[in-house]
């Protein structure tokens, strides 16, 4: 045999040797996992129930994450109710609910009239809004008691009363320019929300 024949076949034997010192290792490995393992103590967690078991099939959500607030706003609490004020007519709440009825396009303004809930320029003219408040104060809840006018300035004014006791409402409507405009005085025995 040449040397470099006698290299490779020492070579070959330590391979084949290393492969035979890996596999024993790996057969020791695994029969270390099969039954002669099992005789070694081990703590084991009982048998399920037949509930047990139909629960486990039964897919869980799972546990929704706490949701972490640093760094948001935090909520806003639910709206106050308005102030009120004290005029000659009775105590008034110092603003109207939103459900209180609007005429379509009506804008709030400002008269320097005195205190109100709402003053609103309503674009229609005096005799039109007074019919218009008419049908739409019963329809929201608050029946008319009565209308007075046309007054010589060609006002009128409507007065009704509301679902609780006590519940006044006033809409006094006036030709100002060439404008209508409302003056509201909502009750403040009147539930706002």
């Amino acid at each position: 045999m040449t040397p470099a024949a006698s290299l490779d076949h020492v070579l070959l034997a330590i391979f084949r040797t290393s492969v035979r010192t890996l596999t024993l290792a790996v057969v020791l490995g695994v029969a270390g996992c099969g039954p002669a393992a099992a005789t070694l103590p081990i703590a084991t967690a009982p048998a399920p129930t037949p509930s047990q078991t139909a629960q486990a099939a039964t897919p869980t959500t799972p546990p929704t994450p706490a949701i972490s607030t640093t760094g948001r706003a935090t909520p806003t609490p639910a709206p106050t109710l308005p102030t009120t004020t004290t005029t000659e007519w009775g105590v008034i709440w110092d603003d109207v609910p939103a459900r209180f009825p609007r005429m379509l396009a009506s804008q709030p303004t400002e008269t320097g009239g005195g205190p109100a809930s709402a003053v609103l320029a309503v674009p229609a003219r005096t005799a039109d809004a007074a019919a218009w408040y008419g049908t739409a104060l019963p329809s929201a809840g608050y029946p008319v008691d009565g209308t007075s006018g046309r007054y010589e300035d060609g006002g009128y004014v409507i007065d009704a009363t509301g679902p609780a006791r006590g519940c006044r409402v006033q809409v006094s409507l006036a030709k100002m320019g060439t404008a209508t405009i409302a003056t509201i005085l909502f009750g403040a025995a009147c539930p706002f929300r």
